[in-house]
């Protein structure tokens, strides 16, 4: 018995000893962590970077405590897989937190601060992603000129964080670049920069941007450019005003569906974009131009005194279904179609200055359109309208 328990005792220390020994101890500036490591303490004022990540599939607990550079990067990671980096405070002049050439990466619980929020430079970034994969932050922070970046970096999830860029003139919350088949879900995206956007999606294909609170105090919500297959689904969205909710340009293939956007905001503007579906929307107005085969249905359009129609379709799009809309309060007419071949069916117009519906000829009558209370007495050109019930 007593050789069994010493056995037992023996085998304890060591296993102790060993987890005592993979630890690394980290206090001082510019330390390269290579493996597990648990702050203990503060390590602030470096010159240059402040920590280096060294080694594949350690962690880093900041354990509450803050790394910052007053002349570098808080944190740089380069070439490391499997890493996690968590609980804490990161701050750089440059970035906050830099990951790049990396796979399978967690954040977690980490606010990342690029620069001083009153002199703030177009090159600081909160968290910056370059050629990262299959990675994912969670319930994190972001600040900086821009917050969050991703370039030419794929499959990564974005959830339950917050996002800021207060810089007076220019800077994006979220900005993908060349990257493709990343989830931005559930976050607090906030803007307070002139004639820039909340979140930015530029040559990305294939990405979710889902369930957000977007802010943008001077400038855009959303703005998606050469990135087909993209998801806006779900989010509540606020744009400066006489700015656009979301705008989209040369990116075929997305859903807009179930977003709510402010009154005061231009609302959306789609370009250049086939085979889009706009579906169950509330916005201040939709504007469809150069897009074929799509399908702008079930969305209640605001209008908005800035605008002459609430819902719009150019002449040069094609083979477009708008359909159980309901547009009113438009200064203008409250849909107008300029697209022959268009149909237009089961759509409700009221209140609006000129026609509740104007169509040209050519357009399909699809039947069921509803009008009423418009300035126009006609009420609708171009189809059949009959008043909405009572």
């Amino acid at each position: 018995m007593r050789k069994v328990l010493g056995t037992v005792v023996m085998a304890t220390m060591l296993v102790v000893v060993g987890s005592a020994a993979a630890c690394q101890v980290v206090t001082e500036c510019g330390t390269v962590v290579s493996r597990d490591a648990t702050l203990t303490q503060d390590i602030t004022g470096c010159a240059g970077d402040a920590l280096v990540i060294g080694a594949d599939d350690i962690t880093l607990d900041l354990n509450g405590h803050t790394v910052s550079s007053d002349d570098g990067v808080g944190i740089r990671l380069a070439g490391q897989d499997g890493v996690t980096i968590k609980e804490g405070t990161v701050e750089g002049t440059t970035a906050g937190l830099a990951l790049s050439d990396a796979s399978h990466l967690a954040v977690v619980r980490v606010r990342a601060v690029a620069g001083d929020e009153e002199t703030r430079t177009f090159d600081e970034v909160g968290m910056l992603l370059e050629r990262v994969n299959d990675s994912r932050i969670s319930q994190s922070t972001a600040a900086g000129f821009d917050s969050f970046v991703l370039r030419e970096s794929h499959g990564n999830r974005i959830r339950r964080s917050v996002g800021t860029s207060s810089y007076s003139d220019g800077g994006d919350t979220l900005r993908l670049e060349g990257s493709h088949f990343n989830r931005i879900t559930e976050n607090r995206l906030a803007l307070q920069a002139v004639s820039n956007s909340s979140v930015v999606v530029v040559d990305s294909d294939h990405t979710f941007i889902a369930d957000n609170t977007i802010r943008s105090q001077d400038g855009n919500g959303i703005a998606v450019s050469r990135s087909g297959h993209t998801v806006i689904r779900r989010n509540d969205l606020s744009s400066g005003a006489n700015l656009l909710t979301i705008s989209v340009f040369e990116s075929p293939d997305m859903v807009i569906a179930d977003n709510v956007g402010s009154a005061f905001d231009e609302g959306v503007r789609i370009r250049d974009s086939d085979r889009m579906v706009m579906r169950a929307n509330e916005v201040a107005s939709i504007r469809l131009e150069g897009s074929n085969d799509a399908v702008v249905d079930l969305n209640a359009v605001s209008g908005v005194d800035f605008l002459d129609d609430a819902i719009s379709v150019s002449e040069d799009s094609s083979s477009v279904r708008v359909s159980a809309n309901r547009a009113s309060g438009a200064p203008g007419d409250g849909i107008d179609v300029d697209a022959p071949g268009t149909v237009v069916r089961d759509n409700v117009a009221t209140d609006n200055g000129d026609l509740g519906i104007e169509a040209v000829a050519g357009v399909v009558d699809g039947g069921g359109n509803q009008a009423s209370g418009n300035g126009n007495p006609a009420q609708c050109t171009g189809v059949a309208c009959t008043p909405p019930p009572a």
